[in-house]
């Protein structure tokens, strides 16, 4: 089998820290994958290791703003998908806008469904952009085969808040001892 994964709105932060962590720790092997491929602007592919088994791919569109990434995932990348024969497409950044078939999203972000911890922002852009997060992410979930969250917190509530019916788990995952300090006095 092959797993694609939709890294094109995955420039840096928290997302970025998340796929190289997945990467780092991944053996699709055991999963019988024989290959994943990754879709993501060079910046981000260069982040990632680099594994027989791991194929890095990119876009001219995605090394432009994200308007040009969301127009490769509206209008390119499922095509791609299906004629590199993936079996599946993980969206890790909770956004998708393509019509492939078979995708797993996930939710790693609480701000876009908690109305009131998002209207704690005081910039008007920050907060149409959760309520624009709300609707996309919303509208992924709800097409996806899965979801997987990372707390019972937040699948209880998106599940309530979107009525979400399909299939979801909950996969926490750790943190790199890397981000652990003692505490600065």
């Amino acid at each position: 089998m092959i797993l694609g994964i939709d890294a094109s709105n995955i420039r840096e932060g928290g997302g970025l820290t998340h796929l190289k962590e997945i990467m780092l720790n991944a053996d699709p092997r055991q999963y019988n994958f024989e290959k994943v491929i990754v879709w993501s602007n060079n910046e981000t592919l260069a982040n990632l290791p680099d594994y027989s088994w791991l194929q890095k791919e990119t876009h001219k569109w995605l090394n432009k703003s994200f308007i040009f990434s969301f127009l490769f995932q509206k209008l390119v990348l499922s095509k791609i998908a299906v004629s590199k024969k993936c079996n599946l497409l993980f969206v890790p950044g909770g956004t998708f806008f393509g019509n492939f078939k078979n995708i797993v999203s996930m939710s790693q972000n609480m701000l876009p469904f908690e109305k009131e911890e998002s209207n704690r922002f005081p910039s008007w852009k920050s907060r149409l952009r959760f309520s624009m997060l709300h609707f996309t992410q919303g509208r992924t979930f709800k097409k996806s085969n899965g979801v997987i969250f990372l707390t019972n917190y937040a699948k209880n509530y998106i599940v309530k808040d979107i009525n979400l019916k399909q299939h979801s788990v909950i996969i926490p995952h750790g943190i790199n001892l890397s981000f652990l300090n003692e505490p600065k006095a």
